[in-house]
């Protein structure tokens, strides 16, 4: 039997995989960011092999895999077509870290071909890449102490955002 079919028979415990396979400063920033996830009132689902999928109110906020001394996190932000509404009440450090990220422009490597123009904050971005990173989420691998502040600033800045599209009955997407 797969790793895989076990896994998806038995559903393993997040604090058990980050305990089987992580160490030192790695495994204590994965157990402190599954804390938070607990504290901020998200949960936690198994999605495939040692991934786990982190809602908020039914809307994913990110998605985390661990592996052997790897832990790999993609944060969601919002749609392509909602990002003024993103950034509208966030600090400034956010909106500085997501405007450094948005630059890719499509090469045409997937569906989103030729890319999405939009504003944000009076800015044209044009023909920009939604493959991923930078754009619909943000990507961090063995994120450092620095980094997992970013990391934290940007799941409350995702929650903070399906709040506000639920509040007012829109649907902040990534709807799993």
């Amino acid at each position: 039997m797969s790793n895989y079919q076990q896994q998806k028979t038995n559903k393993p415990k997040a604090e058990d995989l980050i305990n089987l396979y992580l160490s030192g400063e790695l495994r204590d920033a994965a157990l402190g960011l599954f804390s938070f996830f607990k504290e901020n009132k998200m949960t936690l689902q198994w999605g495939s092999t040692n991934s786990f999928n982190v809602n908020y109110k039914g809307k994913r906020i990110t998605r985390f895999t661990i592996n052997r001394d790897s832990l790999g996190l993609y944060i969601y932000t919002a749609e392509r077509d909602k990002f003024d509404g993103y950034l509208q009440d966030q600090p400034e450090d956010i909106k500085i870290l997501f405007m450094e990220n948005i630059s890719k422009k499509c090469t045409g490597c997937t569906g989103c071909a030729p890319g999405k123009s939009f504003y944000i904050n009076g800015k044209l971005y044009e023909n920009i890449c939604f493959s991923g990173c930078g754009t619909c989420g943000f990507k961090y691998q063995n994120p450092s102490a620095k980094q997992m502040l970013e990391v934290k600033k940007l799941l409350l800045a995702r929650k903070d955002y399906v709040v506000k599209m639920l509040s007012m009955g829109q649907n902040p997407g990534t709807a799993r």
